[in-house]
Parts: structure tokens; C-alpha cells; sequence
């Protein structure tokens, strides 16, 4: 494995991690396509999609943590 394959590895699983599987999954692969297609509206729209439910899962997590910290 050289050191770029296995940088690249690391950041995936830290992708998924912080992301979640399915969100990191399904959207990058809606990118990935759209990218391909040279398709930039649908490329914005699904990246500010992708955002805003990673901003609610973060925020939903703080939540839970505050509510075990009382």
C-alpha cells in the first residue's frame, strides 16, 4: 500500500465516521455523478443537501450529549 492509498484510506473512514455510512455513501455518489456529468446545479443542490443533514445529525448528537450530561 503507498502512503497516498492508504492517507486516502484513513480519510474515508473518517468521512464515514463523522458523516455516517449511508449519508456519506449516498451523497457522494450522487456527486461523484453529477461531477461526471458536468451537471454543476444538481451537484450544488445535493451538496447543500448532503450539508444541512450532516448540520442536523451533529446537532441532534449535541442534543443527546447535553441531555446525558444532566
Amino acid at each position: 500500500m503507498t502512503r497516498s492509498h492508504g492517507l486516502k484510506s484513513r480519510l474515508g473512514k473518517m468521512l464515514i465516521l463523522s458523516n455516517g455510512y449511508y449519508g456519506g455513501i449516498y451523497y457522494h455518489g450522487i456527486l461523484l455523478d453529477a461531477f461526471r456529468k458536468h451537471d454543476g446545479k444538481r451537484a450544488r443542490i445535493m451538496m447543500e443537501e448532503h450539508l444541512q443533514h450532516g448540520l442536523y445529525d451533529l446537532e441532534s448528537d449535541n442534543l443527546g450529549q447535553e441531555k446525558n450530561d444532566l
